[in-house]
């Protein structure tokens, strides 16, 4: 029976942003029923809230696979060509 691999990665991204869409949803919503903002205001603190949160996530991402990549390629023997790091790399994942 073939082994099934699990994109960790994009299952990891999906339920971080159901996560924060749910608090900034429940977050708006609760700002606007107590009268501390508009109901105008809260959409567009929503939008804002999730561009600067996928914004942040994003930038974390991209921090982990830099340093994933930087660890593996100080496994590699000295004069390893990119195409290995590469190779190397997505072997891992």
């Amino acid at each position: 029976m073939p082994e099934t691999r699990v994109d960790t990665a994009n299952l990891f991204k999906g339920i971080i942003g159901s996560l924060v869409r749910a608090t900034l949803g429940g977050l708006t919503v609760w700002l606007a029923t107590h009268g501390l903002i508009t109901e105008s205001q809260a959409g567009a603190l929503l939008e804002a809230a999730v561009v600067g949160a996928i914004t942040v996530a994003w930038a974390i991402w991209r921090k982990y696979k830099i340093q994933q990549r930087i660890a593996v390629a100080l496994e590699l023997p000295a004069g390893a060509t990119p195409q290995q790091l590469d190779s190397a790399v997505k072997s891992r994942e």
